[in-house]
């Protein structure tokens, strides 16, 4: 599957970071906590993410350490391991 096209789908415990960064040298790192589904508009999904490095959340405009953030502004760096 291509780049472009790949689906957006997150699970709780994956670890995450602010789309855009994956370059940068220090980037803020946090972990999927749950996903919200919008309750009128059900294609909206916010993931509340816990923020692990908070000094840096915060440089990049993340006030606080539990935050709800759009899908698609932040991207998953390893993804958590399934039970079975």
């Amino acid at each position: 599957m291509t780049e472009l096209f790949k689906p957006l789908f997150m699970n709780p415990g994956d670890l995450v970071t602010l789309k855009g960064l994956k370059n940068a040298p220090e980037k803020p790192v946090g972990m999927v906590i749950k996903i919200i589904y919008g309750k009128k508009n059900k294609d909206l999904k916010l993931v509340k993410v816990r923020w692990l490095t908070e000094k840096l959340a915060r440089r990049h405009g993340l006030r606080y350490p539990l935050q709800s953030c759009p899908q698609n502004k932040i991207e998953v760096i390893s993804e958590a391991a399934k039970k079975s």
